[in-house]
């Protein structure tokens, strides 16, 4: 591929996903108060939590989901649509038999160990019922949206990007119908509410999955007579530094809500994720730009094209600098924005400049890890993860129980896990740059 063609995929994937993504981010901003007004702060902080818990599931795909867009990327190029068949049929295949086993092990450990959900979310045990029912469909519908998640990670594949995110701008739409229906035909229910959002990301995925495996991805649909368990090792072999690298995100971000849930209130959760929410549109912004790039660098690393990769280096650099200084100057807004958007009041000045400063070093990581994903470099990003997933929690323990930082000590931690990487980084950049 041309430089000409090169950018201007790069410029039709960031223009078109900063209008899907734009949409996205204002639709799950009105779906927000719409269902704090329907469940409560409190339920609402509980549902966070929930789901957080759920996530880590999502790393049971063991790596497979990034081991087939690093092989998709090499054989969608050539054409070898025969060899991509073989690949998406396994993904799926794996993935199913991951999921078939997870839900019967998980769920059945759920039932039989009977555990106290209102003791570990710190809500009244009247509540427990209500918990145990939440957990066994926010569970269930997990592990099938499991298996229905790799159409994402195909389109990224194809450098189909604003297609990716066009998924979840269709989700926030369901969602946004869900919440509509419950306000309508019931009254403060969790239940309800977890069932309606855990069947919207099936319905979405299971729309998208059709049309593009009857149309764009026909040759490449998978089918049971096209798995291969050989190539297994072979997406595993790939990204298991990958998967160390997820397991390690699971420590440093999505216990999160477990430990403001632990060490505060469900209230606090809430209170937490509107202030995140708010500043990670700065991150979404700075995401749709870098994402695309991905790709984009790894064709340009393998054409050892140094210039176009540095040009492309000093054009993001100069956004992420823009993107900074917006983050900052929303700061001292954070509260009275939050007030208007949700009806609801935040104190903690200081957990909107958190919020600020973990983006920012964020961004600016994100930058170097899709560099380094291009280029092969894996195994320093496993360390930094390994680092940081390590010293997090002792962490967020040391500055909520000792220096008394309240609700900010939770991304102060954040921060500090991932803050050497900003200054590491950019040195090998320059090396491995230099070496080419």
């Amino acid at each position: 591929m041309s430089k000409k063609i090169r950018n201007k995929k790069l410029r039709v994937n960031i223009i078109s996903g900063f209008g899907i993504k734009g949409l996205s981010i204002a639709l799950s901003f009105i779906f927000i108060p719409l269902v704090l007004n329907y469940l409560t702060s409190y339920k609402y902080g509980i549902w966070l939590t929930i789901n957080s818990v759920v996530a880590w599931f999502s790393y049971f795909d063991i790596g497979l989901s990034g081991g087939l867009r690093i092989k998709l990327q090499e054989f969608l190029a050539l054409k070898d649509f025969k060899k991509a068949k073989e690949y998406v049929s396994t993904t799926y295949i794996a993935l199913l038999m991951i999921a078939f086993v997870l839900i019967f092990v998980v769920l059945g450990i759920l039932m039989v160990f009977d555990f106290d959900y209102s003791s570990f979310f710190k809500t009244s045990s009247d509540m427990r019922n209500e918990l145990s029912y939440v957990m066994y469909i926010t569970v269930s519908c997990f592990f099938v949206r499991f298996v229905l998640q790799p159409i994402s990670t195909i389109l990224m594949a194809d450098q189909n990007n604003s297609i990716a995110s066009l998924i979840f701008l269709t989700e926030n739409i369901f969602n946004l119908i869900g919440i509509y229906f419950l306000m309508r035909f019931s009254e403060n229910s969790l239940i309800w509410a977890s069932l309606i959002f855990a069947l919207s990301p099936i319905l979405n995925l299971s729309i998208y999955s059709i049309i593009f495996f009857s149309s764009k991805y026909k040759n490449i649909r998978p089918s049971f007579s096209d798995y291969r368990p050989d190539l297994i090792k072979s997406l595993l072999g790939i990204s298991l530094d990958v998967f160390i690298i997820s397991i390690s995100l699971i420590l440093l971000i999505q216990t999160n809500n477990i430990m403001i849930t632990k060490l505060f209130t469900p209230e606090k959760v809430t209170e937490y994720n509107l202030s995140y929410k708010l500043f990670s549109t700065f991150g979404t912004a700075f995401t749709l730009v870098v994402a695309p790039l991905w790709s984009a660098f790894a064709e340009a690393y393998a054409l050892k094209d140094t210039i176009w990769i540095k040009m492309a280096l000093n054009k993001i650099l100069k956004y992420y600098i823009f993107i900074a200084c917006g983050m900052l100057i929303l700061v001292p807004f954070g509260s009275q924005i939050v007030l208007i958007w949700t009806k609801l009041k935040i104190e903690n000045q200081g957990l909107f400049l958190t919020c600020a400063i973990y983006f920012i070093v964020q961004n600016f990581m994100m930058i170097f890890s899709f560099l380094f994903n291009a280029m092969g470099i894996i195994k320093l990003q496993r360390n930094m993860a390994i680092y940081g997933a390590l010293v997090n929690i002792p962490l967020i323990l040391l500055f909520v129980n000792v220096f008394d930082w309240g609700l900010s000590s939770i991304l102060i931690a954040n921060t500090c896990a991932i803050i050497p990487a900003i200054f590491i980084y950019p040195i090998v950049a320059k090396k491995r740059l230099l070496a080419i």
